[in-house]
Parts: C-alpha cells; sequence; structure tokens
C-alpha cells in the first residue's frame, strides 16, 4: 500500500479512536512533543488530551470526515490536512462545528 493511503486511513482511525475513547491507541500515534493548538490559542499537550478523555471532560461523539489531503511526503515524514464536522462537549459546553487539522508524520 502506497505511503499516501496509510497516512489516511491513520487520520481516519484516528478519528474513530476519539469517538470511541480508545485513548491507549490514541496515545501510540503521538510523540512526547506532540500538542493540540485549540482555536480558542490554547496549546494542549497531548497527555492533557487523553486524560481529559478518559475523564469525560471532552467527549467526542461524531466526527464526520469532509476532507482530507495528504499535503507532502519525504523519506521519513508527511503532512496531512483533515477537515471534519465534529460534536463534542469539551470543558462543560456542547460543541457542533467544523474542525480543521494538521497532522504532521514520523516514520
Amino acid at each position: 500500500m502506497e505511503d499516501a493511503k496509510k497516512i489516511i486511513i491513520l487520520y481516519k482511525d484516528l478519528n474513530d479512536w476519539m469517538v470511541s475513547k480508545q485513548t491507549a491507541r490514541l496515545g501510540r500515534l503521538f510523540t512526547e512533543e506532540a500538542y493540540l493548538k485549540h482555536m480558542t490559542g490554547y496549546i494542549q499537550p497531548i497527555t492533557e488530551w487523553l486524560e481529559q478523555i478518559d475523564s469525560g471532560e471532552i467527549k467526542y461523539f461524531e466526527s464526520t470526515e469532509e476532507n482530507v489531503k495528504v499535503l507532502e511526503i519525504n523519506n521519513h515524514s508527511a503532512k496531512l490536512l483533515g477537515k471534519n464536522q465534529v460534536k463534542a462537549q469539551v470543558w462543560g459546553s456542547m460543541w457542533s462545528g467544523g474542525l480543521q487539522q494538521i497532522y504532521h508524520f514520523v516514520k
């Protein structure tokens, strides 16, 4: 299977695992340096994000893919742009809307 297809499958798995609360699987995808940048500008370490999914502070109900594009691939890394419609409860507030993320993958 070509690298672009593998990366897209991994991205789809990541979104499925967020909804199904499979934080152990999610945790294996990220380096220790990885983080999320929220719309508020808050930089959240991946470990904190996973803990909040486990505790229910963040709960994903649905993530529907709108567009996925592999932006670049080289020998040891890749970059993907994903756009999904997401329904979630984040820190007590319900949220529904478009979520655009750029992922940097390392082989």
